[in-house]
């Protein structure tokens, strides 16, 4: 067999395993999303609002869109009143977010980071009004630059992830270590 032919039959199938490798990750992103709790639910569904309104922002300024940022735009604010589709475009999306505010109105415990490791891009995070059991994962966010505690309460015992976070940009106000 030549290897023009050998290349016709393959291209077929790279092109098969390519949809079911964007199938997996896609559904990963759900499952991902349903594993969380409901304070992650709800810091994320206000990120997922933040960016729908960003788009909204540029339509009513005429600045072009692309096609998934069209149906972005489309998002219903109560996220989970969203079909599936729409839902694994918002948390693509949602995942290469590269600025994040954790917070709300009133004191919220933060057990663990853990669900912030599936925002590889992040470059800032800002958290507000919690209570931080456990930073640790912060150290494999690659990306990050800057991050901000605000009226926060860190414990003890993950205090040591601040050594071990290099060139990054630390801001303190209104930190209580406990």
């Amino acid at each position: 067999m030549t290897r023009i032919r050998i290349l016709k039959v393959l291209l077929p199938f790279k092109r098969f395993i390519n949809t079911l490798l964007m199938i997996t990750e896609e559904e990963n992103l759900l499952m991902w999303w349903e594993s969380l709790d409901k304070i992650w639910k709800d810091i994320f569904s206000i990120q997922i609002r933040i960016n729908t309104t960003i788009l909204k922002i540029k339509v009513s300024a005429n600045e072009e869109l692309n096609q998934k940022e069209k149906i972005l735009v489309e998002i219903d604010d109560d996220f989970e009143k969203n079909n599936s589709e729409l839902k694994k475009i918002a948390l693509k999306n949602l995942i290469k977010t590269e600025k994040i505010i954790i917070g709300r109105p009133s004191e919220f415990i933060l057990q663990n980071l853990i669900p912030l490791s599936a925002m590889k891009n992040l470059k800032n995070i800002r958290f507000n009004n919690c209570q931080i059991n456990d930073l640790k994962s912060l150290e494999n966010q690659e990306n990050l630059k800057k991050i901000e505690f605000h009226n926060v309460k860190i414990s003890n015992n993950s205090t040591s992830v601040f050594s071990n976070l290099k060139n990054i940009e630390i801001r303190f106000e209104k930190v209580i270590f406990i």
